[in-house]
């Protein structure tokens, strides 16, 4: 993939979720850390989408630490999430 061909915002969203990944010793960055990054970004689309569609942003974000919790517990991310 290559990297400078994403828009700035995905590119700022992607080095994020490498950090979060890094900070939990996670050796790869999975769904949960680049998910995590987006909701974060000030003036991102993601959390707007999500509030459309009545998504509750501290629950959501409450499951994905747990996900990425659970990801640094088992060394693996363990099948898909929820539906929530």
């Amino acid at each position: 993939m290559r990297i400078d061909k994403l828009t700035t915002k995905s590119q700022e969203a992607l080095q994020q979720a490498q950090l979060l990944a890094e900070k939990r010793s996670h050796q790869a960055i999975d769904v949960e850390h680049l998910l995590f990054a987006l909701l974060g970004q000030k003036e991102g689309v993601p959390e707007p989408l999500a509030l459309r569609a009545r998504v509750v942003h501290f629950k959501f974000t409450y499951f994905l630490s747990r996900r990425a919790r659970a990801i640094s517990l088992s060394g693996r991310s363990s099948g898909p999430p929820p539906v929530l």
